[in-house]
């Protein structure tokens, strides 16, 4: 892939270019805003990763303008800032993925690697199955009913097959209550990178679908292509948290 880093902390910019540049990627950088749309002007790339907080302009605007201008372009931000309701509105913009400052170098490349194999997906992987679930980003769905505050939640199967082959589920055991936009289930791949999925809504925990958790372990994986429910919440915020989910037609 041809990659921008934009990032006016210079270790960071040297550190992201020879990681990936070890993996075959043409990589370009940027201090500021300004020479980033330069940049952006005269090359064509792939992915855009970008400092949330930059000097002459938010690294959010500069998303904004890529997925107006240069629609094929894949975006991620970066932040030493990171909270919950940072990744909800990154992802709400049209962000592929939110990185955390500091983030280590699996880090890094297991989101690449998702990268990469979403920009090779077929029509039948972007296949919605529900028209009654809404979703955050490509991390997870939410189903709910107007009836009850308790709903179920589960994985996006777009981010099932940007894993490649997953090994491990591995749920966030000892936490009662859990926020949109944190993690609520970790994944490992078979090269042994992690990858943190994010919920979709607030609330408290009230039970984890441990049949299908023990399925997918053992490596029935075929089950994730229908999206069961992983987890049901009692939900504590719904109508503030459904502002940052897309229905299937809004993706």
């Amino acid at each position: 892939m041809h990659i921008l880093v934009v990032d006016d902390e210079p270790i960071i910019r040297k550190g992201v270019k020879m990681i990936l540049s070890r993996k075959g990627h043409t990589v370009d950088s940027a201090e500021d805003i300004h020479i980033a749309k330069q940049k952006l002007e005269k090359n064509k790339y792939d992915l855009l990763i970008v400092d949330f907080l930059m000097p002459g302009g938010s690294g959010l605007d500069l998303v904004h303008e890529v997925r107006q201008f240069y629609p094929g372009i894949f975006s991620v931000l970066i932040s030493g800032f990171a909270t919950a309701k940072t990744n909800i509105t990154s992802i709400q913009a049209g962000v592929f993925d939110f990185l955390p400052k500091p983030f280590s170098n699996s880090e890094l490349l297991s989101l690449i690697a998702r990268i990469e194999r979403r920009f090779a997906f077929t029509k039948e992987e972007l296949r919605t199955i529900s028209n009654t679930r809404l979703y955050l980003g490509e991390h997870a769905w939410v189903e709910k009913s107007d009836s009850s505050e308790i709903c179920q939640v589960g994985i996006d199967r777009r981010f099932v097959h940007s894993l490649g082959t997953a090994t491990e589920f591995i749920k966030e055991d000892g936490i009662k209550m859990i926020t949109q936009g944190n993690r609520f289930l970790t994944v490992r791949d078979e090269c042994g990178l992690e990858h943190g999925i994010w919920a979709p809504v607030s609330g408290a925990y009230r039970s984890w679908n441990d049949a299908v958790i023990k399925t997918l372990t053992d490596g029935n994986l075929d089950l994730l292509d229908e999206e069961p429910w992983i987890l049901e919440i009692l939900t504590s915020q719904w109508n503030e948290d459904k502002k940052y989910l897309k229905s299937s037609e809004e993706r």
